[in-house]
């Protein structure tokens, strides 16, 4: 992902970036930006690794993977895949 300022992320700049992930997964990663920005890690965490779980493809689940990077919740508590 070429910028980590979640400030300037919108649905279009992120589904230009992510062609690896379907429309639902990219409206998702938006939803969670914000709640990122707002510093809900928990809810961050628990949504990215449910659409993790869900990810019906090994490029989608790597690029959520990222997602979990970029947010800081890789080793979140309730991070769970």
């Amino acid at each position: 992902f070429p910028s980590h300022d979640i400030e300037r992320w919108t649905f279009s700049s992120i589904s230009e970036m992510e062609p690896t992930m379907k429309k639902s997964e990219l409206r998702e990663i938006t939803k969670l930006a914000v709640m990122h920005k707002l510093g809900m890690a928990d809810t961050v965490a628990r949504g990215l690794s449910a659409l993790i779980r869900a990810a019906m493809t090994k490029r989608s689940r790597e690029a959520l993977m990222e997602y979990a990077d970029i947010f800081g919740v890789r080793n979140h508590p309730e991070f769970v895949i």
